[in-house]
């Protein structure tokens, strides 16, 4: 090799060689840059059918009724290539609703390009470019909470009124459909609940057909319900007995307790044979002065809970005294309506009696509030002295050292007469 290359013509083949090569190169760089550069083919091609979207509306104030239209047709113009890309999902039509009132208005359309939208597409318009909107105001309205109940709890057990809160809320409608709204409920299943049930419900608005008002805002659209499963129950009057006999010249002026109804749990079977719950004594024998008692209230045969289980009774014991009420009717009971029944001692048939008491009760007592009646039940005629019967006010008793008994004559009435009142008795009215 080094020979070579000391062969002085050698070396000026190599450097000839070499000079052609550059020149054809620079000579094929020039005659490219001389050449006119292609233009890009441009096309266009139409996407139908974007669905405008509503932005910026206040939907506190204002509902749309409409728009037209809700779909629109986008032109493009670009490389064929990059329309053939394009996809509606690569664009946004919208409207932006911020400044609309109520009534028909003409809102313009903007579109914006997402992101993956192809390069190459030089123009984008959309036909029409502007929609019609129709809006009305919106109507806000309180209203209560009423909680459905589905299914049954366990055997023996009952549902107790559900505790809603808030147990009020507000419903935002369109003003149109404002007078539509009847109700807001929720449905709380309690299938087989044994003890209480404590939850979130979800509320919805409904017309007065039942039907659930698509649209509605409700706020605060759930709420907590609180629904006590418990046994059957029934409220009625507490009984407190006083029993036994005060020292002689005292009577009871008043009686009082804390609780006159409570509330008795036990089953349906047991509660429906009630009307009263009994079975507290207050014995008031020797007492000469007011006393308080303080009583358990006691369970009775298949009772599980009474409410209160405690209260409180106050008997006042005064020294008493005797008054005399004249002009007392006297009644018969039993009458045999085929028989006349009279009173023949006393002839008028009214008496006189004394009757022992706490002064504050007696001084409020007339005639007409002591009842004075015969039992004559199946009696025959004849004459009879009978004992008198007496309906008392409460804490009066008859004074000692009376004579109670009244003449009585029983008798058949004429034949006539009691033709007329058996014929009164059967004729329908």
């Amino acid at each position: 090799m080094d020979k070579w290359l000391s062969n002085v013509n050698i070396v000026r083949v190599i450097a000839l060689l070499l000079g052609i090569l550059l020149w054809a190169v620079v000579h094929m760089d020039i005659s490219k840059s001389n050449q006119p550069v292609p233009a890009p083919v441009i096309s266009s091609a139409d996407t139908l059918n974007v669905n405008v979207e509503k932005v910026g509306l206040d939907e506190t104030r204002y509902h749309v009724l409409s728009i037209a239209p809700s779909s629109v047709t986008v032109k493009m113009r670009g490389k064929a290539s990059a329309l053939k890309r394009v996809s509606p999902a690569n664009l946004r039509v919208y409207a932006d609703l911020s400044g609309i009132v109520e009534g028909a208005q003409i809102v313009p359309l903007k579109v914006e390009k997402l992101r993956n939208f192809p390069d190459g597409v030089i123009d984008v318009q959309v036909e029409p470019d502007s929609i019609t909107v129709k809006a009305e105001k919106i109507q806000k309205k309180e209203m209560p909470v009423t909680i459905a109940l589905e299914g049954a709890p366990a055997e023996g057990l009952l549902a107790g009124t559900p505790i809603i809160a808030p147990n009020r809320v507000h419903v935002t409608l369109p003003e149109s459909r404002m007078n539509e709204l009847q109700s807001v409920s929720g449905t709380v299943n309690l299938q087989d609940a044994r003890e209480q049930v404590r939850t979130q419900v979800k509320l919805s608005a409904f017309d007065a057909e039942g039907r659930e008002l698509k649209g509605a805002i409700i706020s605060p659209a759930v709420v907590d319900v609180e629904i006590p499963i418990t046994s059957p129950f029934k409220t009625m009057p507490l009984q407190i007995r006083l029993v036994g006999e005060l020292p002689e010249g005292y009577a009871i002026s008043q009686f009082s307790q804390s609780d006159g109804q409570v509330t008795v749990y036990g089953p349906q079977s047991a509660l429906d044979k009630m009307d009263f719950y009994s079975g507290l004594e207050i014995d008031v024998s020797g007492l000469t002065e007011e006393k308080t008692f303080h009583l358990d209230i006691p369970l009775k045969d298949q009772i599980s809970n009474v409410v209160p289980s405690k209260v409180t009774a106050t008997v006042t014991v005064v020294p008493s005294v005797i008054k005399q009420f004249d002009d007392i009717a006297i009644t018969f009971s039993g009458q045999n309506n085929l028989y006349e029944t009279k009173v023949t001692k006393p002839a008028d048939g009214h008496l006189s009696v004394n009757l022992e008491g706490a002064p504050e009760i007696l001084n409020k007592l007339n005639s007409s509030d002591i009842q004075a009646f015969v039992d004559v039940s199946n009696r025959p005629t004849g004459i009879y002295e009978l004992p008198l019967i007496f309906n008392l006010p409460q804490f009066v008793r008859l004074a000692p050292n009376q004579n109670l008994t009244v003449g009585v004559e029983i008798k058949e009435k004429p034949a006539e007469a009691a033709d007329s009142k058996t014929d009164n008795q059967t004729k329908p009215e």
